[in-house]
């Protein structure tokens, strides 16, 4: 995973949310999990898609570490002003070089006592920012997690003149779907196998843009070989969320959101992806991509059927194999249209009778909530070119 997620609609939010709260007065943490927070790929393309969208309306700058420098406090002042820097938060709040312009932090840049600084120093320049005019000030952004954030009454972490944003619920299937789209992995030429082997990876990986780039590079499509690819993971939380996209957390799964074991995808908790849960995720990337396909191949066989047989040699089959008749000619389960080939077509075509075999099979495993292997996959795509 690498800066490329921020050029995503759903972890581009994080960025248009900041620049909201930064026009309205608002220093800003944004608070990403431990991993992510010290991977410098994702935090300095955060950084760097803040400053490029708040440039458009203000001033900005990014603070470095300074060598030498013994506080937080005095890095911020020398990035205000090198030669005469504030030496206190409210003369750093209000210094004149600083006002209207967007200061942008990355904590993990910082040194461990600098680092440990930055809960202090916010909660003071949150208090000190209610007497001065927003347009006489700076304002800050801070990158980093959860160990960043200050500490207000009642066990809240924004206040007033602070916006805490939470990297929680930002990535949806599309985004997965379309962060894996250009990474180079095993070359699979036929479009439908291509396609289910895309979808499982957005559906085991989820929110998971690391182990989505992995399976996207390594995974070969067989999903005997998926559980190779998995991380240990702890958690067995699934319930639907009361968190808006953005909000902390509850208590109960902070813990696991931080360590990268949990997120929300789509409303819902969703743990990352164990062993255990698997064959699940499996079967619903499968019925989401195969039974369409199954279906649009049913209708093409039954229009095969019909000319090979005539429209009222096929009625007449409907009317004479099944008890009771079928009435239906327009749509014929897939079922008993192989049974109509199988008896009025089996020994002439026996190529339609093996296709719709392989429908009524795929099918029926799918309906009953078991997945299909790749080479029953495959045979299935290849007994069906024929009919697209």
């Amino acid at each position: 995973m690498d800066e490329r997620i921020w050029a995503l609609p759903g972890p581009r939010t994080l960025i248009t949310d900041t620049l909201n709260e930064v026009s309205r007065g608002r220093h800003v943490c944004i608070v990403l999990p431990a991993a992510m927070a010290k991977d410098p790929s994702i935090t300095d393309g955060l950084a760097g898609a803040v400053i490029d969208e708040t440039n458009r309306t203000a001033m900005t700058c990014r603070i470095h570490p300074e060598a030498g420098a013994d506080s937080l406090l005095e890095v911020l002042a020398k990035a205000v002003d090198l030669d005469d820097p504030p030496a206190t938060v409210p003369e750093l709040l209000g210094h004149y070089q600083a006002a209207d312009t967007v200061f942008v932090a990355v904590a993990a840049e910082f040194s461990p006592a600098q680092q440990a600084e930055f809960p202090a120093l916010l909660q003071r320049l949150e208090r000190e920012t209610h007497s001065v005019p927003r347009t006489e000030r700076m304002s800050l952004v801070v990158i980093g997690g959860r160990e960043h954030l200050p500490h207000f009454a009642g066990g809240e972490s924004s206040d007033v003149s602070l916006a805490t944003l939470w990297w929680w619920n930002r990535i949806a299937r599309w985004d997965t779907a379309a962060y894996i789209r250009h990474i180079d992995g095993p070359r699979i030429e036929d479009r439908t196998m291509a396609d289910v082997r895309g979808e499982t990876i957005v559906e085991v990986a989820r929110w998971d843009l690391s182990l989505a780039e992995d399976l996207a590079q390594e995974w070969s499509g067989d999903p005997a070989e998926l559980p190779d690819h998995l991380r240990e993971t702890k958690s067995g939380v699934q319930s639907e969320t009361r968190e808006r996209c953005g909000s902390r957390p509850a208590d109960s799964v902070v813990d696991l959101w931080d360590a990268g074991q949990l997120d929300g995808w789509h409303d819902q908790y969703a743990p990352a992806a164990s062993a255990q849960r698997l064959r699940r995720l499996v079967w619903a990337a499968q019925a989401r991509n195969v039974l369409p396909w199954i279906e649009q191949r049913r209708e093409a066989l039954q229009d095969k059927a019909i000319e090979k047989l005539t429209r009222k040699r096929f009625n007449d089959a409907l009317q004479q194999l099944f008890t009771p008749p079928l009435t239906d000619t327009g749509q014929v389960e897939v079922g008993h249209l192989h049974l109509i080939i199988d008896a009025r077509l089996g020994r002439t075509e026996p190529g339609m009778r093996s296709t719709a075999r392989r429908l009524r099979d795929a099918r029926n495993k799918l309906a009953h909530l078991d997945t299909l292997t790749l080479a029953e996959l495959g045979e299935l795509v290849n007994s069906c070119r024929d009919l697209y």
